[in-house]
């Protein structure tokens, strides 16, 4: 899954979600606002490599199999891509109807709202000893208008064109990482203090303008604090881990067929 994101080298170790909701107000499909609640996100990712003891053959098809799934992604995309550049060169009457369709998925978009509970993300690593993470206890992405006023839940978005106003709401982010040579998360201190922020995003196609601004709140001071030895050895680490990236990607397409095909190319 994570290689599909384009984290290549990764992978899961442990992952659990206690909910996922979908409140669709059916009786108001095209007015009303959709929400999407996901609570308890906790996961936990390490390199490949570093399960301890792993064959070097299962490590081999785990990439492989990871990486066929990436290339099968990216076709699909081009493939989509394609057709949509074909489509463009049909007939005006099915231009109309495709425009029809944009406006209602633009429509149905305004009005979904996402609230992430409790979300916690962690990435450790037993070999060298690191151990890091981030943590939030809510996370919401509202509906809104050109005003960026948040509405109620039985409040309209109503946009007269196909742009798109968003609002996100972070609240209390926090940062640990574990003192140099630990592996274990739950020694980690935390390195930037709960700290909350909110994003104002627009999307307005008619003028071909994409507007971002970030708000960070300022009611308390947040801290950033890194020890030296955490910071040498986070980028020792780092490092290390791009060797074995290189590794990796050396043992599932070999640097002499990895030329052949750039030249082919």
């Amino acid at each position: 899954a994570l290689t599909l994101l384009g984290c290549e080298g990764l992978r899961v170790k442990h992952g659990s979600i206690r909910l996922i909701k979908l409140s669709i107000p059916w009786t108001r499909l095209y007015s009303g606002k959709a929400c999407v609640t996901v609570e308890h996100l906790h996961v936990e990712v390490e390199a490949l490599g570093d399960g301890g003891g792993v064959p070097k053959a299962r490590l081999l098809q785990e990439m492989q199999e990871a990486k066929g799934k990436a290339i099968d992604v990216r076709m699909n995309q081009l493939r989509d891509l394609v057709e949509q550049q074909a489509s463009q060169e049909q007939a005006t009457e099915g231009n109309k109807k495709r425009g029809m369709m944009v406006r209602l998925v633009r429509k149905l978009v305004n009005n979904i709202t996402v609230h992430l509970v409790d979300v916690s993300l962690s990435f450790t690593n037993q070999r060298r000893g690191l151990a890091c993470g981030l943590a939030f206890p809510r996370l919401s992405v509202l509906s809104t208008d050109q005003t960026f006023k948040e509405q109620s839940p039985s409040e309209v978005v109503d946009i007269a064109d196909q742009s798109m106003y968003k609002l996100l709401h972070l609240h209390e982010l926090g940062i640990r990482v574990s003192p140099a040579g630990s592996s274990d998360i739950s020694n980690a201190e935390c390195v930037l203090s709960p700290i909350s922020a909110s994003l104002q995003l627009a999307h307005v196609p008619s003028s071909q303008v994409l507007r971002v601004r970030l708000e960070v709140a300022t009611e308390e001071f947040a801290s950033l604090t890194l020890r030296r030895s955490q910071v040498k050895h986070v980028r020792s680490v780092q490092a290390e881990l791009g060797e074995d990236a290189l590794r990796l990607r050396q043992m599932v397409v070999p640097p002499e067929e990895e030329r052949s095909i750039y030249t082919d190319v």
